[in-house]
C-alpha cells in the first residue's frame, strides 16, 4: 500500500526542528509570531474547495507532495547566469533572491539617501528593529488565513524597502525571484514590506522566474505594503515561471491619507498560479488602482482575487483585469469591493472582461459590491466572450491573414491594461512577452 506524503506535517515538523536549534533567539517577539504562525497554519492545514475563497483552486495534490523547505535547502550560493531573466534597459535598484533567500553577490543598489534602505528582511530584522515592529505582520492576516500564516512561519528573508518622507525613489526597484529546483522540489517562502514615508514615491517590480523545469517549485509568497500620508507607491508583479511552478502570491496594502497606491500584476507562464491583491482605504482622498492581465494556454490555471476595503469617506477606487484564455487553461476571478457605514462620497469601479480562443478554455468570474453607505457611486462589471467576427472580416479585407488578424485583436484587448504601466522598459517587455504567448495560440 502506497502511503501518500503529507505536506502539512513535514513543514510543521520542519519549523519545530528550525526551532530547537534556535537557544535564545526562540524567545525573541519575532519568533513568538512565527511560532503564532505556523500553530494556526498546522491548525488549519491547505485550503480545500470547500472553502468559497478557493472554490476553483485545488492544492489536494500538491499538499500530498514533498518539498524541501528553507530550512532544509543548501543556503550556499550557486552559480546563476541572470541576464537571460533581466528585462532589457531597465535602470533600476535590484535585489536577487534564490529559492527566497537574499543573493547579495548578484544584487546591485544604485540609489542612496538619508533613510533610504533596499535590501532583505534578515538584516532589517536586526539593524531596524522600529520599523519591524511598527509593520510587519500588521496587514496580512496570519491568525485566519492558512498560506499567510505558512508563509509567516517559514519566511526567513525577503525584501524590505523603506522609503524616507519627503523623498522620491529615482529608480524603481526590482526584485528578481529565482526557482531554483536543480537540487529537488523545493518551497521558497518570499516575504515582502514596503513602507512608503508621508510624501514619498516610489516603484517595486517582483519578477518570479524559474532557472529550470527539473523538478517543481512552490512559492507561497506574501507582500505587506505601507503607503504614509500623501504618498505614492506603484507596485507590479510579473510571473513568468515554468510549468512545473506553483505560486500563490497575497498582496496586502493600507492607504493613509492622500495616498495613492497602484497596483499591477501580469501572470504570463506557471502551472498554477494564484493572487490576492487586498486594499485597505484607511482614510480620506486616497486612491487604489488595481490592474491585470493573465494569459494563459495549455493546462495553466489562474485564480485572481480582490478585495478593496473602502473604510473611509472621500476616496476612490478602480480595477481592471483582462483575460485571455486558450488550450485547456481555466481562468478565476473574484473581485470584491466592500463600502463600509462611514466611506460616504465613495466612488469605486471594477471591470473584467475575457476572450476564450479555446472551447476548452473556462473562465470562472465573479464581481461583487458590498455598500453599507448610501452616498456612492459604485458599479461593477465582467464580460466573457470570444473575438468579434466582425472586426476580424475587417482586418482580412486589408490583407491580414486569420492568424494575424486574431493575433492582432487580441493584443489590442490585453494593450489597454499593459499600457497603465509607467516603467517604459517593463511596458515594452510585456508587450513583446504576451505577443509571443498569443502567437502561440493561435496554431
Amino acid at each position: 500500500m502506497t502511503v501518500q506524503h503529507n505536506l502539512k506535517e513535514q513543514l510543521v515538523n520542519d519549523f519545530n526542528n528550525y526551532e530547537a536549534g534556535l537557544n535564545g533567539d526562540a524567545k525573541s517577539e519575532l519568533h513568538r509570531i512565527r511560532k503564532n504562525a505556523i500553530d494556526s497554519f498546522a491548525q488549519k492545514g491547505f485550503p480545500t474547495t470547500q472553502l468559497e475563497d478557493w472554490k476553483y483552486t485545488n492544492l489536494n495534490s500538491l499538499a500530498k507532495k514533498s518539498f524541501q523547505s528553507n530550512f532544509t535547502t543548501n543556503k550556499q550560493p550557486t552559480s546563476i547566469d541572470i541576464s537571460k531573466f533581466l528585462i532589457p534597459d531597465l535602470k533600476a535598484n535590484m535585489l536577487v533572491f534564490e529559492n527566497g533567500w537574499y543573493r547579495e553577490d548578484l544584487s546591485t543598489i544604485i540609489d542612496e539617501a538619508e533613510g533610504l534602505v533596499i535590501g532583505n528582511l534578515s538584516k532589517a530584522f536586526k539593524y531596524a528593529p522600529q520599523l519591524i515592529s511598527d509593520h510587519f505582520t500588521k496587514y496580512a492576516d496570519h491568525t485566519n488565513e492558512a498560506m499567510v500564516a505558512l508563509n509567516t512561519g517559514l519566511a526567513q528573508d525577503g525584501l524590505f524597502v523603506h522609503i524616507p518622507d519627503k523623498h522620491v525613489l529615482a529608480h524603481p526597484v526590482y526584485v528578481l525571484q529565482i526557482a531554483n529546483t536543480e537540487k529537488g522540489a523545493t518551497i521558497a517562502s518570499p516575504r515582502s514590506l514596503i513602507i512608503g514615508g508621508e510624501n514619498s514615491q516610489a516603484k517595486v517590480l517582483q519578477h518570479f522566474v524559474s532557472l529550470n523545469e527539473t523538478a517543481e517549485s512552490f512559492s507561497n509568497s506574501v507582500i505587506e505594503i505601507y503607503a504614509g500620508t500623501s504618498s505614492r507607491i506603484d507596485h507590479f508583479i510579473v510571473q513568468d515561471e515554468a510549468a512545473t511552478a506553483t505560486n500563490l502570491t497575497e498582496t496586502q496594502t493600507y492607504l493613509s491619507k492622500q495616498s495613492h497606491i497602484h497596483c499591477h500584476n501580469y501572470s504570463l507562464e506557471g502551472g498554477l498560479i494564484r493572487n490576492k491583491t487586498n486594499m485597505v482605504i484607511a482614510d480620506e482622498h486616497s486612491e487604489a488602482h488595481m490592474y491585470g492581465a493573465y494569459v494563459l494556454n495549455e493546462n495553466q490555471h489562474a485564480d485572481n482575487r480582490s478585495l478593496v476595503d473602502h473604510s473611509s469617506a472621500n476616496a476612490f477606487s478602480q480595477e481592471l483585469y483582462k483575460g485571455v484564455l486558450g488550450g485547456k487553461s481555466k481562468g478565476v476571478f473574484n473581485g470584491r469591493i466592500m463600502v463600509r457605514r462611514d466611506a460616504q462620497k465613495t466612488n469605486a469601479y471594477q471591470t473584467n472582461r475575457n476572450i476564450l480562443v479555446s472551447d476548452d478554455a473556462q473562465i470562472f468570474t465573479k464581481p461583487q459590491l458590498e455598500i453599507f453607505a448610501d452616498d456612492v457611486r459604485c458599479s461593477h462589471g465582467c464580460t466573457i466572450g470570444q473575438l468579434d467576427e466582425e472586426a476580424i472580416f475587417y482586418l482580412r479585407s486589408r490583407g491580414l491573414s486569420l492568424k494575424q488578424a486574431k493575433t492582432y485583436l487580441l493584443k489590442a484587448f490585453v494593450g489597454e491594461v499593459v499600457l497603465k504601466v509607467g516603467i517604459e522598459p517593463l511596458k515594452d517587455y510585456l508587450i513583446e512577452k504576451i505577443d509571443e504567448k498569443i502567437k502561440g495560440m493561435m496554431v
